[in-house]
């Protein structure tokens, strides 16, 4: 996909209004559902290769680490996770903590749903305040001790309904970084 250079496509970790619409300028792997629904269509990037999908509305100076942006023609890892990750998981994709909101929606393609379906049925899927994470909306970032991690919101439903296995290090991160209601959080999410 190609966009013009002088298109507004946001700011750094800023919230999307619903009426701005999210894109890319960097080339992307899409593997569609159905080729005639674009709404079925996920970006696929391997675990902990360098983030590009939205580069541009990065801090600068900083360069994030994929993970999560699964496709039902990849294959991907698959484990148990502790409820401890899971919950805190699910905090870091409550709607106050996604960025890069788009306008559009991805439906999970391990699910094999359409994607009227998966939108019917996906009302606070995970409970209150968790709209972006049930429709697969926006994306989350993780801070490491040595990394930050991107990822879609559709990664707890990903570990929560088909058990895929993230790196450790994007685990440990959850586990040990800043929570996604710290201030020290909030002020990593700041742009420069």
């Amino acid at each position: 996909m190609e966009f013009p250079a002088d298109s507004n496509f946001g700011r750094a970790y800023g919230r999307f209004a619903k009426e701005e619409r999210l894109q890319t300028a960097s080339p992307i792997i899409c593997s569609p559902i159905d080729p005639h629904d674009k709404t079925d269509m996920m970006s696929y990037y391997e675990d902990l290769s360098a983030y590009d999908y939205c580069i541009r509305y990065e801090p600068e100076g900083t360069t994030a680490l994929n993970v999560g942006w699964l496709s039902s023609k990849q294959p991907f890892t698959t484990g148990e996770t502790s409820y401890e990750f899971r919950d805190l998981l699910l905090r870091f994709c409550r709607d106050s903590h996604v960025v890069h909101i788009a306008r559009g929606f991805h439906v999970c393609e391990l699910c094999n749903v359409s994607s009227a379906r998966w939108y019917a049925d996906a009302k606070d899927r995970y409970g209150p305040h968790t709209t972006w994470a049930s429709i697969g909306d926006g994306e989350v970032r993780v801070f490491g001790k040595n990394a930050i991690y991107a990822a879609p919101t559709l990664i707890y439903h990903y570990v929560f309904e088909h058990s895929y296995l993230p790196p450790d290090g994007f685990i440990d991160a959850v586990l040990t970084g800043p929570a996604p209601e710290s201030v020290d959080y909030k002020t990593l999410l700041k742009p420069a």
